[in-house]
């Protein structure tokens, strides 16, 4: 998930999809490098658009989503905790 966050970061993707209103949280703009995001919400806040993204443009060219996964609020929140932990390891090697 970070890896691809920081590739859309270092091409400043922004997802801004036609027709869709913010109240879809569709719309994004990938402007924070993911590895300082502290707040794990804010990545997620990427991810998803950025994802709705990546899966229509290869729905377009035919081929499977390159994401094909529903991230339901049990994972996310295990997620956060392994956010924090390795961000708190990583603290600790500085």
């Amino acid at each position: 998930m970070l890896d691809t966050l920081q590739t859309a970061h270092a091409f400043d993707l922004h997802v801004n999809p036609s027709g869709v209103g913010a109240q879809q949280n569709l719309l994004d703009a990938i402007t924070e490098e993911p590895y300082s995001v502290a707040d794990f919400s804010r990545l997620m806040d990427q991810w998803l658009p950025l994802t709705f993204a990546m899966n229509s443009l290869n729905r377009s060219m035919g081929q499977p989503d390159s994401y094909p996964f529903i991230i339901r609020p049990e994972v996310v929140s295990k997620l956060a905790f392994i956010h924090r932990v390795c961000r708190g390891a990583a603290s600790l090697l500085r």
